[in-house]
């Protein structure tokens, strides 16, 4: 049963992981839209919820990318720039 209840956490975080990335590239998608209208990406953006209830993380220009923007979940642990950040690469 423990190996169980380890499998079925673990299909959890992979859940988790994988709706995040959707999530980013669907945002992605919107700011390539707005940039090539508006020849700049938005100063911020309609807050959308991670699967942990958290608002993702949009910061324009980015500190990890200058010369666009950063966007990622916070995590479980709800702290931006922690060990758990997920920036939604699958």
């Amino acid at each position: 049963m423990f190996l169980t209840v380890v499998r079925f956490g673990n299909q959890v975080e992979v859940s988790r992981h994988l709706k995040i990335s959707d999530d980013i590239q669907e945002l992605n998608t919107e700011l390539e839209g707005y940039r090539r209208l508006h020849s700049a990406y938005p100063n911020s953006i309609r807050p959308r919820k991670d699967p942990w209830g958290n608002h993702y993380i949009y910061v324009c220009p980015g500190q990890k990318n200058p010369d666009k923007y950063d966007l990622f979940s916070a995590g479980p642990d709800h702290r931006p720039d922690s060990v758990d950040d997920d920036w939604g690469g699958k």
